[in-house]
């Protein structure tokens, strides 16, 4: 399920996940002006264009590579204590700038 706040969220939902839930913030930016959000939100969200196409070309390999990350990321933290957590992530991730 994606939470979706404004139109591009919509946008994106559709096309990386294909459209298969979606939850609007109750009372998250609703403004002035918001009905024109929800409109648009909701124009994004079922009737723009071919559903499920993922990413644009031009970002596949760097989600892709954030993806494969993010993995490593998650497989990480389900270690037995925050030590061997930290240990397990890629130190170039945890680095203090």
């Amino acid at each position: 399920m994606w939470l979706l706040l404004d139109p591009s969220d919509a946008f994106l939902f559709n096309q990386i996940n294909n459209g298969n839930a979606l939850s609007l913030a109750f009372a998250k930016g609703f403004g002035w002006g918001a009905e024109l959000n929800v409109r648009y939100i909701f124009e994004k969200a079922f009737t723009t264009g071919e559903r499920g196409q993922g990413y644009p070309v031009e970002r596949v390999v760097p989600q892709q590579a954030n993806a494969a990350i993010l993995n490593d990321v998650k497989a990480a933290v389900v270690k037995e204590n925050f030590l061997d957590t930290l240990k397990a992530i890629d130190p170039e991730l945890v680095k203090l700038q």
